[in-house]
């Protein structure tokens, strides 16, 4: 076999190895597209919970609202008391079933 087409035999395979790459590669990035997507709507919700702060109404006529879901989802996640062995009252909400404990008045 002379020097030449050896060579091209080797070219040959590294193109074939290479193609073989190319939908794995493609895979990786659209993978990597998707959760940066992700990173960037976590972050920008993260900056507007600030905003969300400034907004929250935990109560409103008779209805109690989780600060959790306003301030991360800006959704108005219902409370409601359930019962307590600790004297305490509790609240928890209807849509990320977060507790708050409220110390009972004394």
């Amino acid at each position: 076999m002379n020097v030449e087409k050896a060579l091209l035999e080797e070219a040959d395979f590294i193109a074939r190895q290479q193609r073989g790459r190319v939908s794995r590669l493609e895979a990786d990035l659209q993978e990597l597209l998707e959760r940066k997507a992700q990173i960037e709507a976590d972050l920008d919700n993260a900056r507007r919970s600030a905003e969300r702060r400034g907004t929250y109404v935990p109560v409103q006529g008779h209805q109690r609202f989780c600060p959790r879901c306003w301030i991360i989802d800006g959704k108005k996640g219902e409370l409601r008391g359930v019962p307590s062995s600790t004297g305490d009252d509790i609240e928890k909400c209807q849509s990320c079933a977060r507790e708050y404990p409220i110390p009972s008045r004394t």
